[in-house]
């Protein structure tokens, strides 16, 4: 202890440093090593109260260092048992690998085991894709279906094409609905009900992910009775909570919630696991339907059960969105944005990943960073292209392509986006909706310029009738309405900003364009009052995009002026603008006066609101001749 050697860890002692104990252990002579990893192991395994993996997993090494090998076998066997106890799944996966690395080392592995090889490689597999180790996943259980061959019983095989198509899936890699459902039909006409339950499960999700939400329902529905008469209160609380969700897409809003509801009485005899499938698709369901609030917190209120569960790099990345995206349109963007880096931290399957980033993007576009937009929109901006991507993320990608292109001013590129999306995907009306709202936001634009839109009006409109009043498309349709009518025609616009279940950045656009249509219709005081209330609102949201939009307008609409004068600067802003006219950022203007950065960001809007100027340099040259005044 002295000499620093060692340190107290525990009850025990522990090397300080790994090093020091790899140049003991090379310094001492053949046999030396072997019995005291043998003591050690001894010591271990007489160890009072009860085993956990750690300890189990600690044995284990020992025992293999001292040559023991059926002893570290069955050690590793223990300490995967106790790791998946306590859904510790990478523990649980490294221990399982070190069993299969042993399986030749030991003369009857399969009695110790208790399985064959090719089950070790089952189980082994699981455990990875419950990790997040996906691609690990998929190669063990491939092995394992090459290992099984024609041998595996129905229940072995089953299985194996599930845990391959959930594999898969997360992957965001084509899956065969057909080799689920091939599997399905070899089963005889009685038993095998668990089975069955758990192919109908996963074949009605594949059809909800791919937007057959009648085929989706109908399947699940099957699923729930295959699983009460098997007992699995999992596969029907998922059922159930799949059901639900269909439901309220299919436009049977009410009876989807009420279905939802039973779902969410049946968690309490259900798997962490399970439930927490019950947040994901309730939070979706909420969020889609523009009940925001909601949904924030049934995703939330998962977050810690995915963390016990095991799940937090897999379920816990989903629900993490989930939470996230309400909290886009509630206008709570930097409490998202602090969701969405933890959920990329966890470098979650690619599905979720698609998910967080388009969020991000979206973010990042509203506060008026179209290049930072831009950027983070590369790693995803191919998959509303690729085949076999499942809608709901195809969607609000192709979406978001559109949305950048408007704020390029590119409104051609735009609506291509939207029609080439509206074209190629199966429709999911709550999706839908905010692609056509970006479609005729787009096609107003173009009529603006003095384009023909009236073959591409009548197909938005079109597309629109289909989806009637489900659910929030009310709301959306004033937003579509006002976009594709004459700009002169403010009513539409303030009918668009007062629609319920609208993302608060779009009812704050509807806002910018009543303030548009008031000056086309020659209101122009009306115009003034519209547009610095909704520059106020824009800069509380930390919205650039919508900021920049009423500056031009100011500006075109000559009252500038009349608001410089109507508001002057505060003395805080006075403060504020010298400092910007010298030169400072918004992080260096936070520092020397004391205030967050993104305060700053929003004094040096209002300063450019107030003086009716769109660029920093223009307020720095104005500064000059504004009358100074002590700074309170």
């Amino acid at each position: 202890m002295s000499a620093s050697i060692l340190r107290v860890d525990g009850d025990g002692y522990a090397f300080r440093h790994a090093l020091l104990s790899e140049a003991l252990q090379d310094d001492m002579l053949p046999g030396e090593q072997a019995r005291l990893h043998r003591q050690v192991a001894h010591a271990v395994a007489e160890q009072p109260g009860p085993r956990n993996a750690a300890t189990a997993m600690r044995l284990a090494y020992h025992e293999f260092a001292a040559g023991d090998h059926a002893a570290a076998f069955r050690a590793y066997l223990d300490a995967a048992d106790h790791a998946a106890k306590t859904y510790a799944y990478p523990e649980a996966q490294l221990a399982l690998e070190r069993v299969l690395d042993m399986w030749d080392l030991v003369a009857d592995p399969v009695n110790e085991s208790g399985s064959d090889h090719a089950s070790l490689l089952v189980r082994t597999a699981s455990m990875a894709k419950h990790a997040g180790e996906l691609d690990r996943a998929l190669a063990l259980g491939d092995a394992a279906i090459r290992e099984f061959g024609d041998g595996a019983d129905l229940d072995m095989r089953t299985e194996l094409v599930l845990q391959r198509s959930r594999t898969l899936s997360d992957l965001g890699r084509p899956v065969s609905v057909d080799e689920l459902q091939a599997t399905l039909d070899l089963f005889p006409a009685e038993g095998h009900d668990l089975s069955r339950a758990r192919l109908l499960s996963t074949i009605g999700a594949r059809h909800l992910m791919r937007g057959d939400l009648e085929s989706a329902m109908s399947i699940r529905l099957q699923a729930a009775e295959y699983a009460e008469r098997a007992g699995s209160r999992d596969i029907a609380l998922k059922a159930t909570t799949l059901v639900g969700s269909a439901e309220v897409q299919l436009g049977h809003v009410d009876a989807g919630l009420a279905t939802l509801e039973r779902a969410k009485a049946m968690q309490s005899d259900a798997s962490p696991a399970a439930v927490l499938a019950y947040h994901v698709n309730a939070s979706d369901a909420l969020c889609l339907l523009g009940r925001f609030d909601e949904a924030a917190k049934v995703a939330k209120a998962g977050l810690d059960d995915a963390k016990m569960a095991g799940r937090a790099r897999t379920l816990g990345a989903i629900l993490l969105g989930n939470a996230a995206e309400p909290l886009v349109a509630l206008g709570e963007w930097d409490k998202a944005d602090r969701l969405i880096t933890r959920g990329l931290e966890l470098d979650p399957p690619v599905r979720h990943f698609w998910q967080l980033t388009a969020l991000r993007t979206s973010i990042q576009l509203w506060r008026g960073d179209v290049d930072a937009a831009e950027a983070t929109f590369g790693a995803i901006r191919t998959i509303a292209w690729q085949p076999n991507v499942d809608p709901q993320y195809s969607i609000p990608v192709a979406r978001l392509t559109a949305e950048i292109a408007l704020a390029r001013d590119d409104t051609e590129a735009a609506w291509a986006s939207v029609r080439s999306c509206l074209d190629a995907t199966r429709r999911l009306r709550g999706y839908d909706l905010p692609l056509i709202a970006v479609g005729a936001r787009a096609l107003g634009a173009r009529r603006r310029t003095g384009a023909d839109i009236t073959t591409h009006e009548s197909r938005l409109r079109k597309e629109l009738r289909a989806l009637g009043d489900w659910g929030p498309a009310p709301s959306w349709r004033a937003l579509v309405d006002a976009e594709l009518t004459s700009p002169d025609q403010p009513e539409r616009w303030a009918s668009a900003a007062q629609s319920p279940y609208l993302p608060v950045h779009l009812t704050t656009y509807a806002r910018v364009r009543l303030g548009e249509a008031q000056l086309e219709s020659g209101d122009r005081s009306a115009a003034g009052e519209t547009l610095d209330a909704v520059r106020t609102t824009a800069a509380h949201l930390g919205a650039g995009y919508l900021t920049r939009l009423v500056d031009d307008l100011v500006r075109r609409g000559g009252i500038g002026t009349r608001q410089a004068a109507d508001h002057p600067l505060t003395p805080r802003e006075r403060e504020v603008l010298r400092l910007l006219a010298a030169g400072r950022s918004n992080g260096q203007i936070g520092e020397e006066l004391f205030i967050s950065t993104k305060t700053a960001s929003v004094h040096v809007s209002n300063i450019l609101a107030k003086l009716g100027v769109a660029s920093r340099g223009e307020a720095a040259a104005m500064a000059r001749d504004l009358p100074r005044e002590p700074v309170s």
